[in-house]
């Protein structure tokens, strides 16, 4: 000490240089902390996404092994006999409104009923009475093997935006001549295929709950990926007049309309399974009952219901089980099987289609079978599963491209039967194609045919 005060010694050399590794240490450490939560963060993102394509795969792997034998041989994957129907003529040499319109009262005495899929289940309201036809609930195979049934179990794993068909029993939800209500008709014990009035687009909707219990606003989930399943909440949109189904007011009669412009003006649905089957199954069959549900309304105690004037409402259920045993609510659904490309085999002299003038040869319209204001389907309408836009790339399993167009036509209408392999077109473009070429294919006489 100097002058009574104290002098404080400087740190030795070794500590000081001790305290700067560790700073530098931990500054490593803090480095790589950071680097770890990011690989983190990612690998709970291929987790999601693995997990996600691994609930779709089992659910493709439970349709393909569910899938039920019995409807005549085995076909080719992908493909649809477009065989001829009553009244077409020596192996559809001629074409008549039979071929396409309801059969005869005659012809349905002739030919044996269509096989229900699986078992029956037995909806009849009064135990004590026998059951009528009315009161049984069947489920039908497709009509087309471009079509799937679709379990109840599998139903959440559908694709947001797949084309789908709502069947109750031998009955089809379909929208009207008007393209306004909905209405249903008996279709699959009747006729060999579909309609694109048949077709709805089901789409995913997320509920978001703003208030007390029954105070819910339904919107589009934001962020959406494409890829994203349906799960429980969806809307139906018409495939053909791309209206969002809606419920009318009183003077509607309360009927449900394809009224909505827009996403958010679409009655929101949840499916309701069914359960199981109140009847003994086959062993090593798959239950009835699993394909089987109702369709309530989200946040609403009310189920979509047929009523018997051929249209279509929403019904209060009080009680549950009595839902259950009322055929008019008990719905089952398939959908239109995602491909690239398929092919399709005609018997008929005509193939219905109306293409562009210029190649490729896509698929610009549907012709009617006959002349006249009522449009009668061809083979290829049909199916289900020709769009507009898509391409026809094949005939007879010789490809078409670079082939002058009406060379390719003239390998079309050569001989019968003649496959006919398309490629599917994109959605979108697909949806846009409607619209610029409604004009365009207004008129018979305008369109291009091919037979």
């Amino acid at each position: 000490a100097e002058g009574g005060g104290t002098r404080m010694s400087e740190p030795p050399k070794e500590i000081l240089e001790a305290l700067q590794a560790l700073a530098t240490e931990n500054a490593k450490l803090r480095m790589e902390l950071e680097h770890f939560r990011t690989e983190n963060q990612e690998l709970k993102q291929e987790i999601k996404v693995l997990k996600g394509q691994s609930a779709k795969t089992e659910w493709f792997s439970i349709m393909r092994n569910n899938k039920q034998p019995g409807r005549g041989a085995e076909r080719e994957p992908h493909q649809h006999q477009a065989t001829p129907r009553s009244g077409g003529g020596g192996g559809g040499a001629g074409v008549g409104r039979s071929d396409s319109t309801p059969r005869r009262q005659k012809d349905k005495e002739e030919e044996p009923k269509k096989e229900a899929k699986r078992l029956t289940v037995q909806l009849v309201d009064d135990p004590n009475l026998e059951s009528k036809e009315d009161d049984v609930l069947q489920l039908f195979l497709p009509l087309s093997k471009f079509w799937e049934d679709v379990p109840c179990s599998g139903l959440p794993l559908l694709k947001s935006g797949s084309e789908v068909h709502v069947k109750f029993g031998d009955k089809l939800l379909m929208c009207d001549d008007h393209g306004k209500y909905l209405v249903w008709k008996k279709w699959m014990t009747v006729q060999d295929g579909y309609l694109v009035e048949q077709s709805f687009i089901i789409e995913k909707r997320a509920p978001q709950r703003i208030g007390g219990r029954k105070s819910v606003q339904h919107v589009l989930e934001e962020g959406m990926p494409e890829d994203d399943c349906l799960g429980i909440a969806f809307a139906l949109r018409s495939a053909k007049t791309r209206k969002y189904l809606t419920i009318g007011g009183m003077f509607q009669g309360y009927r449900m309309q394809l009224a909505g412009e827009r996403p958010e003006d679409a009655m929101v649905f949840t499916f309701m399974p069914l359960g199981q089957s109140e009847v003994e199954d086959e062993p090593g069959e798959v239950p009835a009952g699993e394909y089987a549900f109702g369709l309530r309304q989200l946040g609403e105690n009310k189920m979509l219901k047929l009523r018997k004037d051929g249209f279509v409402t929403m019904s209060s259920i009080s009680d549950m089980e009595k839902m259950e045993k009322k055929s008019s609510t008990i719905a089952s659904l398939e959908y239109l099987r995602p491909c690239n490309s398929y092919e399709i085999v005609v018997h008929e002299k005509m193939v219905g289609l109306a293409v562009s003038k210029e190649l490729p040869l896509r698929v610009a319209g549907f012709n009617s079978m006959e002349t006249g204001s009522t449009h009668v389907p061809g083979p290829a309408e049909l199916t289900g599963r020709v769009k507009i836009g898509d391409v026809i790339c094949t005939v007879n399993g010789q490809d078409i491209d670079g082939i002058p167009r009406a060379d390719a036509l003239r390998m079309i209408a050569c001989k019968r039967p003649v496959h006919l392999g398309f490629k599917v077109a994109s959605e979108e473009p697909r949806f846009d194609m409607v619209r610029a070429t409604a004009s365009m294919v207004s008129t018979v006489s305008k369109r291009l045919t091919f037979t």
